[in-house]
C-alpha cells in the first residue's frame, strides 16, 4: 500500500502518527510494516533484512546509534576518528531558523535539522529562495519527535538542532552527486545501495560486494 499517495501531506501523516503515539512501540510496527509490505513481519524469528532492522529499532539501545543519527553530532564522532577531513564545510548550527544569517552564506548551501530524515532544503541559487517559507518549513521540522514516525528509537532524544552545509554537487551529473550506502553484518560490509537523482527521478540500485546487480524483489 503506498500510504504516501492516501495521505500526501507529510504534516497530516505526522499529526497521526503523533496522535497514535500512545500505542506500544511493538504494535505499532507490526501495523506500519503491514501497510508497507501487505504482510506482518515475524519478530520472534526474523529472516528478512526488513525484519531484522524491526528488531534493532525495538531492542538495540547502543548510545552511539543516537550519535550517528543526529547529522551534527555524527560530524563530532567523525572527527573524534580523526577523519574531519572527508567532513563537508559546515557554515552554521542553531536551535532556530531565525538565527540563521543568510546574508553571510554563499550563493549555494544545504539547510537541514539534525533531528529527521528528509528534512532538507537544497539552495542551489540564495537569490530565489523565500527566507520566511524556509524559515517556517525549519522550525515545523525541529519541532518534531521524528521517534514518533516510525519508532526508530535512535531518534528519540536527539536533541534539535539546524544546520546549514556546504552544497555538494558533481559537475559530471545535473542532478546531484551519487548516493552510497554500504550494508554492514557482522561488521563487514555485504551490500551497496546506489541512489542517483534522488530528488527528481530517482533509482535505486543495489549490489553485493562485488558489484554484482541484485533483484532485490526475488530475495525481499
Amino acid at each position: 500500500m503506498n500510504y504516501k499517495k492516501i495521505i500526501p501531506d507529510q504534516e497530516i501523516r505526522f499529526k497521526i502518527l503523533n496522535f497514535l503515539r500512545f500505542i506500544p512501540d511493538s504494535l505499532l510496527i507490526r501495523i506500519q510494516y503491514f501497510i508497507k509490505l501487505s504482510r506482518f513481519p515475524n519478530l520472534r524469528n526474523p529472516k528478512r533484512f526488513s525484519e531484522k532492522i524491526q528488531i534493532y529499532k525495538l531492542k538495540y539501545r547502543n548510545p552511539k546509534i543516537t550519535i550517528a543519527t543526529d547529522k551534527y553530532r555524527v560530524r563530532e564522532y567523525v572527527e573524534s576518528k580523526g577523519l574531519s577531513g572527508i567532513l563537508n564545510t559546515l557554515y552554521f548550527v542553531g536551535n532556530v531558523a531565525e538565527d540563521i544569517d543568510y546574508n553571510a552564506l554563499p550563493e549555494k548551501f544545504v539547510i537541514k535539522t539534525n533531528n529527521g530524515s528528509g528534512t532538507n532544503i537544497l539552495c542551489n541559487d540564495k537569490n530565489k529562495l523565500n527566507i520566511n517559507e524556509a524559515n517556517k518549513k525549519i522550525n515545523t521540522w525541529l519541532s518534531r519527535n521524528f521517534y514518533v514516525a516510525g519508532r526508530g528509537w535512535s531518534y528519540k532524544n536527539i536533541e534539535p538542532k539546524v544546520i546549514v552545509e556546504e552544497y555538494l554537487e558533481d559537475k559530471n551529473q545535473q542532478n546531484g552527486v551519487f548516493d552510497y550506502k554500504f550494508l554492514c553484518f557482522n561488521g563487514e560490509p555485504h551490500y551497496i545501495v546506489h541512489d542517483v537523482n534522488r530528488y527528481t527521478d530517482h533509482v535505486r540500485n543495489i549490489y553485493d560486494n562485488k558489484w554484482n546487480f541484485i533483484d532485490v524483489y526475488s530475495v525481499c
